[in-house]
């Protein structure tokens, strides 16, 4: 809790933004580690996850493990590599 309460004034301080240090903040080993446990508590069996390209390699695998299906989603440079939401309507 000191950490994350410590994540959340630096963040305050250097960029003006404010996360409530018990609900917005995780803190993890690293990024993949972050997303492959967010997939574990969210996803499950037949769901999808759409997975923005370029995308690392372990994207799909991480969906797989945790029975889900991973959709991929192409984005372009030209939309800063931002998914568009008329592209999910497919």
């Amino acid at each position: 809790a000191e950490l994350r309460a410590a994540i959340a004034k630096d963040l305050k301080e250097r960029k003006g933004v404010e996360y409530n240090p018990q609900t917005e903040i995780v803190v993890g080993n690293g990024a993949k580690q972050c997303v492959y446990q967010g997939l574990m508590a969210a996803c499950g069996e037949g769901d999808e996850v759409i997975i923005p390209a370029p995308y690392w390699p372990s994207y799909p695998e991480m969906a797989l493990l945790v029975g889900a299906k991973p959709v991929i989603l192409e984005t372009k440079v030209q939309d800063g590599y931002l998914i568009n939401p008329s592209d999910l309507d497919r």
